[in-house]
């Protein structure tokens, strides 16, 4: 657990690869105001994501890392693609996360498949813990395998 090294990098991170946003909310009351907001890219998404996994050990933040590499267009192996392409790839925040999440995923008895199957069984997928370790596994290998070189 802790992220040490990690913390206040994130921000920074975020803001490297964000897309921005906008447009008219109303307020409580009614009222109307205009806001501009920034939401991080899916490169710093997963480092977030990452790095608070390695704070607070949540199986959530698993979860989400799995979701959004299964997810992305293309699969993992497309993500690693696109994860190169992001300014922020290489920064040292981003680096650190990530070589730190995988050395959780070194196989399927280490601790990040081990927190991701009994997410999933809280979300109804009972009865197949051993294989959705290995499910989380294969997804994160893929997505870290295509990767041109490792971050550290």
């Amino acid at each position: 657990g802790g992220v040490g090294g990690l913390r206040g990098g994130g921000g920074r991170v975020g803001r490297g690869d964000a897309w921005l946003g906008g447009g008219a909310i109303a307020l409580p009351g009614g009222a109307l105001s205009h806001v501009r907001l920034g939401v991080a890219g899916r490169t710093p998404f997963l480092a977030l994501k990452a790095a608070a996994y390695l704070d607070r050990g949540e199986r959530k933040d698993v979860y989400d890392v799995v979701h959004v590499l299964r997810h992305w267009p293309g699969g993992p192996r497309t993500a690693a693609v696109r994860f190169r392409e992001s300014p922020v790839a290489d920064a040292p925040f981003v680096r650190l996360a990530l070589d730190r999440l995988d050395r959780d995923f070194a196989s399927r008895n280490h601790v990040a498949p081990r927190v991701y199957a009994p997410f999933m069984t809280m979300a109804g997928a009972a009865g197949y813990s051993e294989a959705l370790r290995d499910d989380a596994l294969l997804v994160w290998s893929r997505f870290w395998d295509s990767l041109d070189a490792p971050l550290c």
